[in-house]
């Protein structure tokens, strides 16, 4: 498909279905089927009319090498033929295999991207296993949070007790200080004579 002098400039103007059909040397509908598939991108004017870039035949154009390029990479069986070459010196014949030139840059293309896949998937296998060790790293870690979040949370259950058992014996010792304050209140508030009969004398040790 030969683009023309605009896209070459990298022209961008809007083109109706049919003539970027023209110039894209197919059919309306199968533009309007690669609009569907979103394969090309559209634009809509003010009378609602459905518009495609220019630039979208770089698109098709790209597309349509590939397609080329991933049908000469099928595995295909490469066929040789065998031709007897005598050489004029001594008058022997040597045999060699003589391959096509358009079947070996296919092989060698098919070779190219093989290897760029093998690339690619040696670059994800390493991204996955560096996600699996940072994974690893931090389900360690957060292992490491929890076993001391639990550590803390003993420490402090350790510490209410304690402070439980310091409460009751404050209690006790409460209770025990009101009992004396209120035998002390009630011994004050008695008569003086009945404090004076009460009152054990001190004992003598002459009597004795």
């Amino acid at each position: 498909m030969a683009l023309p002098e605009e896209q070459k400039g990298h022209s961008s103007r809007p083109l109706s279905i049919r003539a970027f059909a023209d110039l894209a040397e197919t059919s309306p509908r199968r533009i309007r089927r690669l609009i569907r598939q979103g394969r090309l991108r559209t634009t809509t004017n003010s009378a609602g009319e459905t518009r495609i870039p220019e630039s979208e035949l770089s698109r098709l154009e790209a597309e349509k090498q590939n397609r080329i390029i991933k049908h000469s990479m099928e595995l295909t069986p490469v066929n040789t033929s065998i031709e007897l070459n005598m050489d004029d010196e001594d008058g022997e014949y040597h045999g060699g295999a003589i391959v096509s030139l358009q079947r070996h840059e296919a092989a060698m293309v098919r070779l190219g991207y093989i290897e760029s896949e093998l690339a690619a998937t040696r670059r994800l296998l390493q991204e996955s296993a560096q996600r699996q060790k940072d994974l690893e790293d931090r389900t360690e870690e957060a292992e490491q949070d929890a076993v001391a979040a639990t550590v803390r949370a003993v420490e402090a259950e350790t510490a209410l007790e304690e402070m439980r058992s310091q409460v009751i014996d404050s209690t006790f010792k409460a209770m025990e200080l009101q009992k004396e304050v209120e035998e002390l209140r009630q011994e004050a508030h008695k008569p003086w004579w009945k404090k004076i009969f009460n009152s054990t004398p001190p004992k003598n040790d002459s009597e004795s």
